[in-house]
């Protein structure tokens, strides 16, 4: 949303940060199984947290994109608020906000890992089956981020250089 018209409060990063790790511990104090279970807890939580940082104009997929996922992940929530692994993800997701903007603090692999990462979650889709991973949304989502995620998360991916594996990511 980029509405110049928007009176919300703008946050800077590191508070945005903070208020999502906050956010984060009252899910966990809540507990999972109470918001997969009860709308009425999701709701306070949707709004709060979903809700302000949709509101933040500046968060943009390319210039924030850890930011970016979290808000997306908490939005989706309010959808699929029964889904655990939604929940789960977006409390990884905050607990890997980097504390600083610009600062990529992930474990950066060699190309051969990257291969190797790449082949390994080639073959656990294949386990999985399409048939499972196009129908269940949850284990869609498990498997497109913990084979994405790492690989977006390596620096020195680029698309002229290694086009194959920018692709993936």
């Amino acid at each position: 949303m980029n509405n110049s018209d928007n009176q919300y409060p703008q946050m800077t990063y590191k508070q945005a940060f903070e208020y999502c790790k906050y956010w984060a511990d009252k899910i966990r104090y809540k507990g999972i199984d109470l918001l997969t279970t009860g709308y009425s807890q999701v709701i306070v939580i949707y709004d709060q947290l979903a809700y302000t940082l949709y509101m933040q104009t500046w968060i943009d997929p390319q210039k924030y994109y850890h930011l970016y996922r979290v808000r997306t992940y908490a939005i989706n929530i309010d959808t699929n608020y029964t889904d655990r692994a939604l929940w789960e993800k977006l409390l990884e997701l905050i607990d890997d906000l980097p504390e600083e903007y610009g600062k990529n603090n992930y474990p950066q692999m060699t190309y051969k890992q990257a291969v190797k990462h790449c082949k390994y979650w080639a073959d656990q889709i294949r386990h999985d089956g399409l048939d499972l991973l196009t129908t269940d949304y949850g284990a869609a989502i498990g498997v497109s981020d913990k084979l994405a995620y790492p690989l977006d998360m390596q620096e020195w991916i680029s698309a002229p250089r290694y086009p194959d594996i920018y692709a993936i990511r």
